[in-house]
C-alpha cells in the first residue's frame, strides 16, 4: 500500500479496523500499531503496519532483510492530521500525504 492510499483510511477512520485485519491485526489494540515507510519518508514509499511488540517501538526497524522507518502511530497519525487541518479542507489526498511527510521529517 502506498502513502496516498493509507491517507484514504485516515480521512476514514471507520475503516481501520479492516486495515488492520488485512494486515493480521484482528483485535489488537490499535494504539500497539504503527504505520511504517520501506526505506524513507517518501511520498511513494510502502506502508507497513507492524506491532510495537514486534518493533518494540523502535524508529528504524529491520525485518527480513528489509528496513522500515517509523511513520506514526496509528493513533498519532489522526491527531496529527487534526492539527495540521487537513480534514475536510479540500485537500488531495497526496497534498495530505506530503504534508505528513514534511511533518514527520521536520516537525511542521
Amino acid at each position: 500500500m502506498k502513502l496516498i492510499d493509507l491517507v484514504d483510511y485516515l480521512l476514514h477512520p471507520e475503516r481501520l479496523p479492516e486495515l488492520y485485519l488485512a494486515h493480521g491485526y484482528s483485535g489488537v489494540d490499535p494504539e500497539l500499531l504503527g504505520f511504517y515507510l520501506e526505506n524513507t519518508l517518501d511520498l511513494q514509499s510502502n506502508v507497513y503496519i507492524f506491532s510495537d511488540l514486534e518493533t518494540h517501538g523502535l524508529i528504524s526497524y529491520e525485518k527480513e532483510g528489509k528496513k522500515y522507518i517509523s511513520f506514526f502511530g496509528t493513533e498519532h497519525a489522526l491527531d496529527v492530521m487534526e492539527m495540521l487541518e487537513l480534514i475536510d479542507k479540500g485537500y488531495s489526498n497526496e497534498q495530505i500525504a506530503q504534508r505528513l511527510v514534511d511533518f514527520c521529517k521536520h516537525g511542521a
